[in-house]
């Protein structure tokens, strides 16, 4: 479906990762209110991501994106694009800050093709927690690094998908920056009546009149991440020096790719029986303690500054000193 095609949309959720998106995609999802677009979004991402990775952004005019609609808007509606893949690229990639930044700037160039107006909201949340959940999140995509190797190995991404205020200011040329709205996670958390107020304020976009399950794409404790990392050294192992050599045939990749979301969705929610037996296994694997003291102070310092930046003088709904 192009352009054309496309009904008014009332609302951009662009991110970021690791900021409840998944909670929040599944209420408006719930919502008779919404019609909501996720994995529609993808064409544009992708495009995006692979003219990112090739620093492909000079003599490149953006054109509208074809969007699949995950459901058919019904009259009444509000049209909701939610995608947190929108605001940041590459993780576990290696990617550098200049492949992250073009990404994210055809992102958005892309997205004002397809939807010429629209308010945007940008979700984020305190710097440690959301490092911390973020390399959660590595290690359930396949990740093998430990969290001190990721933060060393990652920092652009961090950086760079952590910078509020340089992905205000792409959008902004854009959609206006009286058209975007930043919030915090710990709204949610503490005020979700709130938080979906100020959305509503901001966008039309009604509270969902459904509570989404507490438990969505829940962070693994110490020990089961652990599982889930030596399982991944294990597969990678095996994959690049087998039989095969690294270039594994595709029935034998979604095989693969099969069986890492069942270990994780099986680690991420544990029957009490495999619980017990993955505290045996835990002991003698001696699990890495993942702790915001492993993270370098210039790097919270500049993701900070960053911060105090976009936020200037805004109290941030109580929630400043957690940013700056």
């Amino acid at each position: 479906m192009m352009q054309g095609q496309i009904p008014p949309v009332s609302l951009i959720h662009i991110g970021l990762p690791k900021t409840a998106t998944t909670y929040l995609q599944t209420a408006w999802s719930h919502d008779p209110g919404v019609c909501l677009v996720q994995n529609g979004l993808l064409p544009l991402i992708n495009d995006a991501r692979q003219r990112g990775k090739e620093l492909i952004n000079t003599n490149f005019t953006p054109s509208a994106a074809p969007i699949n609609f995950d459901s058919q808007p019904q009259q009444g509606q509000k049209l909701v694009f939610s995608n947190e893949a929108l605001s940041s690229a590459y993780l576990n990639e290696r990617a550098s800050a200049a492949q992250i930044r073009t990404f994210q700037e055809l992102a958005a160039a892309r997205m004002k093709s397809t939807v010429a107006k629209s308010k945007i909201l940008l979700v984020t949340r305190s710097p440690e927690k959301l490092i911390l959940s973020i390399y959660n999140q590595a290690v359930k995509q396949g990740g093998t690094d430990t969290f001190r190797q990721f933060v060393r190995r990652e920092r652009d991404f961090i950086e760079q998908a952590l910078n509020i205020r340089e992905l205000f200011n792409i959008w902004k040329p854009h959609y206006g920056s009286g058209n975007i709205l930043i919030l915090p996670m710990e709204l949610l958390r503490d005020d979700e009546p709130r938080f979906y107020k100020e959305i509503e304020k901001f966008s039309g976009v009604p509270a969902p009149k459904v509570k989404a399950p507490d438990s969505v794409n829940t962070s693994l404790q110490d020990g089961h991440l652990e599982v889930m990392r030596q399982f991944n050294k294990w597969v990678r192992l095996f994959s690049e020096h087998g039989k095969h050599g690294g270039k594994l045939p595709a029935n034998i990749q979604q095989a693969l790719t099969a069986i890492r979301f069942d270990v994780r969705y099986a680690l991420e929610a544990p029957t009490p029986a495999l619980d017990r037996r993955l505290k045996l296994v835990e002991r003698k694997m001696r699990p890495q303690q993942v702790d915001t003291a492993d993270l370098p102070r210039d790097l919270l310092k500049a993701i900070r500054a960053g911060n105090a930046k976009q936020l200037k003088k805004d109290d941030f709904f109580g929630y400043r000193k957690l940013y700056v």
